[in-house]
């Protein structure tokens, strides 16, 4: 008997092209979704551990009955807690706005938030921004109350 009635399993070579055509095709839409999603990351982390900063500050002042700051220096994208604080870095790619008082400016690219044992503060506004979206950080002035706004 003649192997006439054998099936015959397999795919294609054109099954197969197209297969990979499509695999090719997603892979291509996957890196800017997950690249996105990682500068939103970024800037999260990045409002996050500044709004920490600012309760760290706070927190120095209040428990060791001294003024203690928050520095953000814009040029080095970085910012410290009190005189002797270390140098914590901020994201590459982040934009950021400080608004404070005019006596807490030192030069055009850092200033200070200063908080007192009381709990006041000299108050003051940080804008965290990349693209889009944007978040703004607010210091009561009068009662040293660190706000999140945010994304605008």
């Amino acid at each position: 008997m003649a192997a006439s009635g054998k099936i015959s399993s397999g795919f294609t070579l054109l099954e197969l092209m197209v297969t990979l055509a499509i695999v090719a095709f997603a892979l291509t839409l996957l890196p800017p979704m997950f690249s996105a999603g990682r500068s939103s990351t970024e800037l999260r982390a990045a409002t996050r551990d500044i709004v920490n900063g600012l309760r760290q500050a706070r927190s120095n002042a209040i428990a060791g009955n001294r003024e203690s700051t928050f520095t953000l220096n814009l040029a080095e994208r970085s910012y410290t807690i009190g005189a002797r604080g270390a140098v914590q870095p901020i994201g590459g790619g982040i934009d950021l706005e400080l608004l404070t008082a005019r006596s807490e400016l030192s030069g055009g690219r850092a200033g200070q938030i200063r908080f007192y044992p009381d709990g006041g503060s000299s108050g003051g506004e940080i804008r965290i921004s990349r693209n889009a979206t944007a978040y703004l950080v607010t210091v009561d002035w009068l009662t040293g109350a660190v706000r999140l706004d945010g994304p605008e």
